[in-house]
């Protein structure tokens, strides 16, 4: 594989400045497919974007951002129990694709009066999503899975900060949201299902397709204030509310068709288009106390409420669609904790302490007839400390390390099958993480810099579904990177060696229940890869 990226500042005038930059990588395929002869896993993307700053006055900035990009990730899904003991080869019998594209442009004015600044943000962002997926994970046409997503949304944000430095402060703003996205995802199922009795592949029943069709708009408007009071020189109090409001029209239909090709999309849903809507809203407050000790020690403490609203499920199974939605889901977490500049600043530690109680969780899994739904759990709590340490002991010398310890639980959950999961761990929250990396830049006289580095990290075993039964997850891990870099001393250019997954260790990334019993597609981490970059900067 290869890859080029690039950005280039012009200045057009005293005030006006533009940058461009854009970027391309293109990376093989590692996981070969004997069906088809064709490998997946492979990587092509690229992106370009134009920037523009510019100050009209001393008081005035303006900058301006265009984003456009393509990715294309055929993501290969592999069967656990299709028999194979190499994670190197799957039978899928057609290529998965994976498209995304992309095109954003927003912008930012900021303006100093005499004693409090505005700003306003403003965005736009269309994406479309195409994937194409083979759900048996098998040599043999059963399932087909694609998925269409195309949607547009365009935001906007009011500031509004004091520039004083007495004791209080403030801040207050309003946002602004707005969507429109449609999904259709059409299921090909039993092309070819006398395979799975031996009879060859082209015998059987035909393809039974299936569609579910959905449009939904989203509009949600915020409000929000904070005053920050200092009543003493070392302590900071910081009290803050957050309102908002969220309205959803739902428009769902479920359809069939008699058609099978791997490009194939239907036009329109022919069944019946079912609406809905809904609203929600919330009061999300947050309160903060800081104080700092010395000057290199601060302890802190905080209360948050979160808010997420809720939805439709855009594979339902079943109509009125509001047998399938989804509440929405409410958090308070409490966090407290220290950071600390130590040894005359040559060494850095934080640590953190956190609970979350969470009320109707959101929680992604598989419902009894195959399909990826979200459901509310009643209530999960959340158990966390999080410890940070970087140094260095001596000139040139650098360590970090990070470790992580998680508790994360469903309090009550009734699952899809009515089996009680209270207990049970959410979904991909490990345990334990830890991590360490050290570095050292050794001089190389009028030339430049050598710096090798040593990355090690740590993941605890995680399950991908609420059920925490494995081959459905992953188990612990470590990954070793490792990089040799050469900088000149006046940083105009250099050059690097790495190897990424240096111990080639693989994992499953991401798992999930078939659509059809004893199919488990699961996709993996990327085994060892080495490569080099040489950088110039003019």
């Amino acid at each position: 594989g290869w890859g080029a990226r690039g950005y280039f500042l012009v200045p057009v005038s005293d005030n006006l400045g533009i940058k461009l930059a854009g970027g391309k990588h293109d990376r093989d395929g590692w996981i070969h497919n004997p069906t088809t002869g064709i490998d997946g896993s492979s990587v092509d993307k690229e992106y370009f974007s134009l920037g523009l700053h510019w100050t009209p006055s001393d008081r005035t900035t303006v900058d301006l951002r265009g984003y456009t990009g393509t990715s294309k990730l055929p993501t290969a899904y592999k069967d656990l129990n299709d028999g194979i003991d190499t994670l190197s080869v799957y039978t899928a019998d057609h290529t998965n694709a994976s498209r995304r594209e992309f095109s954003s442009i927003n912008g930012t004015v900021t303006h100093d009066f005499d004693w409090f600044t505005a700003k306003a943000i403003i965005g736009y962002l269309e994406t479309e999503v195409a994937d194409l997926v083979d759900s048996d994970g098998q040599a043999i046409n059963n399932v087909q899975y694609r998925g269409f997503n195309e949607s547009d949304q365009f935001s906007m944000e009011l500031q509004f900060a004091s520039t004083g430095s007495g004791p209080f402060t403030w801040l207050i703003g309003a946002f602004y949201f707005d969507e429109s996205a449609e999904d259709d995802t059409p299921f090909n199922f039993f092309r070819d299902p006398m395979a799975i009795f031996g009879v060859p592949p082209g015998i059987g029943l035909g393809p039974l397709g299936l569609l579910f069709a959905a449009e939904v708009d989203t509009e949600a408007w915020a409000g929000f204030g904070e005053v920050t009071f200092q009543p003493v020189d070392r302590i900071t109090l910081t009290a803050g509310v957050r309102y908002s409001t969220e309205s959803k029209d739902w428009l769902g239909c479920i359809g069939g068709f008699a058609v099978y090709e791997v490009d194939y999309r239907p036009d329109l849903c022919d069944g019946s288009f079912v609406p809905d809507d809904d609203s929600w809203d919330a009061w999300t407050p947050h309160f903060v106390i800081d104080f700092q000790l010395t000057d290199d020690m601060l302890f802190y403490a905080s209360a948050t409420r979160g808010f997420r609203s809720g939805g439709w499920n855009w594979t339902a199974p079943t109509f009125p669609h509001t047998d399938n939605g989804f509440d929405p889901e409410f958090v308070w977490t409490y966090e407290g904790g220290m950071k600390a500049d130590l040894l005359d600043r040559r060494a850095r530690f934080n640590v953190s302490g956190f609970y979350s109680d969470y009320t109707d969780v959101q929680v992604r899994t598989t419902d009894p007839n195959g399909l990826i739904t979200i459901v509310n759990a009643a209530t999960a709590d959340i158990y966390g400390v999080e410890m940070e340490l970087s140094a260095t002991p001596v000139d040139n010398f650098n360590i970090a390390g990070t470790a992580a310890w998680l508790d994360a639980t469903y309090a009550e959950f009734i699952g899809q099958t009515g089996a009680d999961l209270s207990g049970n761990r959410l979904n991909r929250a490990p345990e334990w993480q830890l991590s360490l990396m050290a570095q050292y830049t050794f001089p190389i006289g009028d030339f430049g810099t050598l710096t090798p580095r040593i990355e090690w990290q740590y993941v605890d075993e995680m399950f991908h579904d609420e059920n925490n039964t494995q081959p459905q997850g992953s188990e612990s891990f470590d990954i070793v990177n490792v990089k040799l870099r050469f900088e000149s001393n006046d940083s105009r250019w250099g050059a690097e060696l790495y190897a990424r997954n240096a111990d080639n260790t693989q994992y499953r990334a991401h798992s999930f229940q078939g659509i059809l019993p004893n199919i488990l597609p699961s996709q993996y981490s990327d085994p060892r890869i080495f490569g080099g970059k040489v950088f110039f900067n003019f």
